[in-house]
């Protein structure tokens, strides 16, 4: 009668396990790597606007506040020289 010899490898068992372990480990890192990327993609855009359109994104819309806000302010600075300039010229 043939008889079958079996016998354990533990180096198998050892890899059996750790496939067992870090596969499912290596998928959800990779999905939290790729939602973080997304993430990042979305901040960039909110931030930066989008390549067809830069004016949507939140720096350019603050740099052009910045800009109308100095505007406004030399043109008051400018007013008040002017009323000054008035009020001397009638003494």
């Amino acid at each position: 009668m043939p008889s079958l010899n079996w016998s354990i490898d533990l180096g198998g068992v050892i890899l059996a396990m750790i496939a067992l372990v870090f596969i499912p480990v290596t998928r959800s890192l990779v999905t939290a790597i790729r939602a973080m990327l997304k993430t990042v993609q979305e901040i960039s855009t909110v931030l930066s606007g989008t390549m067809s359109d830069p004016s949507t994104g939140l720096v350019p819309r603050v740099k052009a506040t910045e800009h109308e806000i100095r505007r406004h302010r030399d043109r008051l600075i400018n007013l008040e020289a002017n009323a000054d300039l008035k009020i001397q010229d009638r003494t």
